[in-house]
């Protein structure tokens, strides 16, 4: 991390009470926000998200991941089908609109 990241992560923890290793997760993220060279409002703005966030997480107990992980994985498969009938749709309308184009007109040839 580098040294303005250590000093924005000090200041997360101790203005906002936030996690070290939550901050050290963050630091990618900062350090690319940070060479953007954004205004103090700015970096108060982000702060002010970060600290939302952090306090927005609630911690899960094993129960409650797995039955995130059976979720995640059954709205997966949902998607995936909605995929597969989205291009079934799709051929449908390609062959609709090839029945309703007009014909070529025939060519003459003299």
């Amino acid at each position: 991390m580098p040294r303005s990241t250590k000093k924005l992560g000090a200041l997360l923890e101790e203005r906002f009470g936030i996690d070290p290793e939550f901050v050290r997760n963050l630091a990618p993220v900062l350090e690319r926000f940070e060479s953007a060279r954004p205004s103090d409002e700015e970096w108060n703005r982000v702060l002010s998200g970060i600290a939302a966030a952090y306090r927005a997480r609630a911690p899960m107990d094993g129960d409650t991941a797995q039955e995130l992980a059976v979720l995640l994985a059954d709205f997966s498969t949902e998607l995936e089908k909605i995929g597969e009938s989205m291009k079934v749709i799709h051929v449908y309308l390609e062959r609709v609109q090839q029945h309703l184009e007009p014909s070529a007109p025939p060519h003459l040839v003299h």
